[in-house]
């Protein structure tokens, strides 16, 4: 699996991160180093390293917002959901946790903090929808598991 995903994040250095100035690779290093100054442990770390890992590390007809419609499936879902589940064996749970909570907490992060939502350019602010609020609010999200282990256009 190690292999598998740093083969996929060589190969999203050349793909640009929706319509924004930086690579795929870029926005994902970005997010990782973002986290490491903020004090974030490391498995935080990870899952900001890893939180687009259904964008580029997985066939794009299983996903649907990639930027490239036309490519998905019918059964297609969205690159968070894709993303956690072909991590989740290889990583402590609240990472895929993370992974999988990323485009719902940005849509409530964007629906309650008009300045969150003023910091993002047009191509990667997303729609209003935000159907985990609630688990995201609530403190249901998993803690450390047991096995160890913006600037615009960085989120």
């Amino acid at each position: 699996m190690a292999d598998r995903l740093l083969d996929a994040m060589a190969r999203s250095a050349s793909r640009l991160y929706g319509g924004e100035a930086v690579s795929e690779l870029e926005h994902a290093l970005q997010c990782a180093e973002l986290a490491r100054a903020a004090g974030a442990d490391e498995e935080l770390q990870l899952a900001c390293l890893l939180h687009d890992v259904g964008r580029y590390a997985v066939d794009p007809s299983l996903v649907f917002d990639t930027g490239e419609p036309s490519r998905a499936g019918p059964h297609a879902r969205g690159h968070h959901e894709v993303g956690a589940e072909l991590l989740a064996p290889w990583v402590p749970e609240r990472v895929a946790w993370c992974v999988r909570a990323h485009a719902d907490a940005k849509r409530y992060l964007c629906a309650t903090e008009p300045d969150y939502f003023a910091r993002l350019s047009a191509e990667a602010a997303p729609d209003q929808r935000c159907p985990r609020a609630d688990r995201l609010l609530d403190g249901r999200a998993p803690r450390r598991a047991s096995r160890g282990h913006s600037a615009r256009g960085h989120r």
